[in-house]
């Protein structure tokens, strides 16, 4: 079988839709324990991260080594390689990651719900919360439909004491690798 960066880059850029369409509206339903924006972050730093796999096998490349300088080279992708590997080796072994393992993946959800009284919004429970999920509720004229409110996720990556957003995290990484792949007269970004 051939294997083809761009595939890999197209399964990235698939697991980037897919986190990057939960920062929107979701619906007028907070769903607490909701594990579909956990398991997109988990597919996306698992898809990008491996991206660096495929290009280091491709001839257009040339010297493998390249690509590994170049991840450690960005912050994003650092951060991308050491959740990837903590979730495939279930925590990092060497003495020296142990700072910098993947803690938590956290949901925090933002309910705004209308000034109107007559608003509607729900908050329901899928499953039990995990500690340090959150809930924020606002009162808002953010809403751009009649009287609903609108339920918004973000995940939250906790390596050692630091938290990211994944959302911004991937937007990062993304460009990161987009920036590397024009420097080596690859454009899969129209992919």
């Amino acid at each position: 079988m051939e294997y083809h960066p761009e595939d890999q880059y197209i399964a990235t850029k698939y697991s980037y839709n897919e986190l990057m369409s939960l920062a929107n509206d979701v619906g007028d339903t907070a769903i607490l324990g909701y594990q579909r924006p956990k398991e997109a972050a988990r597919n996306f730093f698992i898809n990008c991260y491996h991206l660096k796999d495929w290009l280091k096998k491709d001839k257009r490349i040339g010297d493998p080594k390249k690509v590994e300088k170049y991840v450690d080279s960005c912050a994003g992708l650092r951060i991308a390689k050491i959740i990837c590997n903590s979730l495939k080796h279930a925590g990092l072994s060497k003495k020296a990651d142990e700072n910098l393992e993947l803690a938590k993946i956290n949901l925090a959800i933002r309910l705004d719900v209308p000034y109107k009284h007559d608003a509607k919004a729900f908050i329901t429970a899928e499953r039990n919360v995990e500690d340090g999920d959150t809930i924020e509720i606002f009162s808002s004229t953010r809403s751009i439909r009649k009287n609903k409110a609108i339920s918004t996720y973000s995940i939250i990556i906790t390596i050692g004491e630091k938290k990211y957003n994944a959302l911004e995290l991937a937007v990062d990484c993304m460009r990161e690798w987009d920036d590397f792949l024009k420097s080596n007269n690859l454009d899969f970004s129209t992919l």
